[in-house]
């Protein structure tokens, strides 16, 4: 693992409460990057800040909804204030449901 791979760069993670999305927010901030983890689970978040050890100061766990327009105007606003900057974004959180197309999905 390259831990200087991410020094000085941002990511938004979404589905970091579990998964896949616990396994990037972990190895993003362990390569050094500042995470701002999201989930609608709280303890899953936590799960995930105190399984990324020692590096677990470099993430931001904050619970939001990924379809509801609201809360990722705050958390993109939030993290600009905090980081100035969003260099990633891992979409990760598993909500689809209808399996449609590409083009058909709406926000």
């Amino acid at each position: 693992m390259d831990t200087g791979r991410h020094e000085g760069e941002t990511a938004i993670v979404t589905g970091a409460g579990s998964g896949i999305g616990r396994a990037t927010a972990i190895r993003m901030v362990r390569e050094g990057a500042s995470v701002v983890g999201l989930d609608v689970s709280e303890a899953g978040l936590e799960e995930t800040r105190s399984g990324a050890g020692d590096a677990s100061s470099g993430i931001t766990v904050r619970v939001a909804d990924v379809t509801s327009q609201k809360d990722i105007d705050a958390v993109v606003s939030s993290t600009l204030d905090a980081h100035g900057q969003i260099d990633m974004l891992a979409n990760v959180a598993g909500i689809m449901d209808w399996f449609l197309p590409a083009l058909e999905v709406d926000d």
